[in-house]
């Protein structure tokens, strides 16, 4: 946030959709800036941004689901949203398009493997941030 322009760009949007993970390092700096950003920027009024959602990134199946509802628990007393879905950890991610052809995984330029997108929950993902911003 200390980069020359980082809180303007922040500001000149409408929603932030901010990923955390259950990690203490990252779950720490995760919730110092979104805090930062909704007491600073959304509660004050001095920014175009109307709301911040965090959503989880890098979910490991095999924790227990306990742990995140207690975290959103916390998340609730700070004032921040938390979105429902929650993103597989998958190490599909980090693979590129192969000469042999196959699912892609990591483009910009062509659409993921729908069976991909499904397991992944990117679907549900979508859907809902789409309910965000029509509800508000």
């Amino acid at each position: 946030m200390g980069s020359d322009g980082v809180i303007a760009a922040i500001s000149a949007l409408d929603y932030l959709f901010v990923p955390i993970k259950a990690d203490r390092l990252v779950l720490e700096s995760t919730l110092n800036f979104a805090t930062t950003i909704n007491d600073r920027l959304i509660k004050t009024g001095v920014s175009s941004l109307k709301s911040l959602h965090l959503f989880w990134n890098m979910v490991d199946r095999r924790e227990r689901t306990t742990l995140y509802d207690v975290y959103q628990q916390g998340f609730s007393l700070l004032g921040l949203d938390c979105l429902g879905t929650r993103i597989p950890v998958r190490s599909n991610f980090t693979k590129d398009l192969s000469v042999t052809g196959g699912p892609v995984y990591r483009s910009t330029l062509f659409a993921p493997d729908a069976a991909f997108t499904r397991e992944c929950g990117f679907d549900t993902f979508m859907d809902e941030i789409i309910s965000v911003l029509k509800t508000e």
